[in-house]
């Protein structure tokens, strides 16, 4: 991906003064993503890895990297101080070679660089005891349950794969199957998360760890719960339908390792009853995501969802789930940014605003507390292999989350940490790097 380069994060944080300094960095940075010198690299050895669940989040792909960061970068980043002041922000690594934003060692210290003019210093987040635990079998607890989200969440992937297959049905951002495909060959295979005992297991395991450290043993937050995710499951998987493949984990979770944490299910959009099944089961949160707001950008955008459900009836399907779940328990995700895609999106910056903006509140004045993911423009997606939006998108979109959470006074996202200006520790996007610090 080429090097955007037109304007200096600083010149942002002087064209919109009102807007926390960490909004725009966080955001710049998934945006644009991050390359690394061989010193930084080499200081992350021993570091919380990065651990390849779901997405690639990365700007190239794998094969393309000279340094094989993909296996030596961390998971996450916390980035403070320096000559702006900037409060603790916690961001995902997009690896991105062609990125302004560059991790170095100066002076003997990790730093974040732009353009070469340095920007604030770097921490990496320490690397859990339960990572070099392995079963019998030579399956590693890391692969199994890693941790997302600057150390708040353990993220579960057990189906690394989605049976919405092709450009007919995957969803335009998604690369998800070329994901699976990239890693299986450099000879990775996630067996673990197949396996219910070994995912019960490793989570009581985390959690054991998780309560007995301090903030600063464990990562950059403290853990707040475990999701559980995957590809859509259309067929049978070994004689169990959707609802049945997840809920078997929740449950083994729930006897395993208690109930002290909330476990968060992402899943399609369900009828009533079917929800109803997940929360006897013990789903605490549900995430039925329709990525994008609108019917036909989601008929391009979702196609397999479109195919399947249809969008009036994924969106009345979300909304009458609050009545299942309660309020900051619903928490489907938008995928920021996907709405200036070419060549369907729009153009204007300020249109696709409008119209994201109306999707949250329509959502939020239904007690709906839906969230976003920055964009993060793989090019082996659909949608890849082009640039992403431009920063105000970005700075936009996440004010108008904040203000529009604000306004009907609902509760942070269970599962989801603390929202706060040097406090939030959600990586995706800095809707959360918002208000009192």
């Amino acid at each position: 991906m080429k090097n955007e380069q037109s304007n200096s994060v600083a010149s942002y944080f002087k064209k919109y003064p009102d807007v926390p300094k960490e909004v725009i960095l966080h955001e710049d940075i998934n945006r644009q993503g991050l390359s690394f010198t061989e010193a930084s690299l080499q200081a992350a050895e021993g570091c919380r890895e990065k651990v390849y669940f779901q997405f690639s989040w990365d700007r190239a792909p794998i094969e393309g990297m000279q340094k094989r960061e993909n296996v030596r970068v961390p998971n996450d980043i916390r980035f403070r101080g320096g000559p702006y002041d900037i409060l603790p922000i916690v961001t995902r690594v997009a690896i991105n070679p062609a990125s302004p934003y560059l991790v170095d060692v100066v002076g003997g210290k990790l730093s974040l660089l732009e353009n070469g003019e340095f920007l604030t210093d770097v921490e990496y987040p320490a690397r859990p005891k339960y990572y070099n635990m392995t079963f019998p079998d030579g399956t590693k607890y890391r692969d199994i349950a890693p941790v997302s989200d600057g150390g708040a969440t353990l993220f579960v992937q057990v189906y690394p794969a989605c049976q919405f297959w092709g450009s007919k049905e995957e969803c335009a951002f998604c690369d998800i199957n070329e994901t699976s495909r990239q890693r299986n060959k450099q000879g990775f295979t996630r067996v673990g998360a197949s396996n219910v005992e070994y995912v019960a297991e490793v989570v009581a395991t985390a959690y054991k760890e998780a309560a007995e450290a301090r903030d600063e043993e464990w990562g950059f937050g403290r853990l707040n719960g475990v999701q559980i995710s995957g590809g859509t499951i259309l067929k049978d998987m070994g004689g169990l339908d959707e609802l049945e493949f997840y809920i078997r984990y929740v449950r083994a979770i729930k006897e395993k390792a208690g109930n002290r944490w909330p476990v968060m299910l992402q899943i399609g959009a369900l009828e009533e009853d079917n929800y109803k099944r997940l929360r006897d089961a013990g789903v605490d949160c549900v995430h039925s995501n329709p990525e994008v707001w609108g019917k036909d950008l989601f008929k391009v955008v979702c196609p397999g969802k479109n195919k399947y459900v249809g969008w009036d009836e994924w969106i009345k399907r979300v909304v009458k789930s609050v009545d299942v779940f309660g309020e900051g328990c619903v928490n489907p995700n938008f995928v920021a940014g996907i709405e200036m895609a070419k060549p369907f999106g729009f153009t204007d910056v300020d249109e696709a605003i409008k119209s994201t903006s109306e999707g949250f509140a329509y959502l939020m004045s239904n007690g709906v507390v839906c969230r976003y993911n920055s964009w993060c423009v793989e090019p082996l997606s659909r949608a890849g292999n082009q640039d992403p939006p431009p920063l105000d998108y970005y700075i936009k979109i996440s004010r108008a989350w904040y203000e529009c959470w604000k306004k009907y006074d609902l509760p942070p996202i269970r599962g989801y940490g603390r929202v706060g200006r040097g406090r939030s520790t959600w990586y995706h996007a800095s809707h959360y790097d918002w208000g009192t610090p």
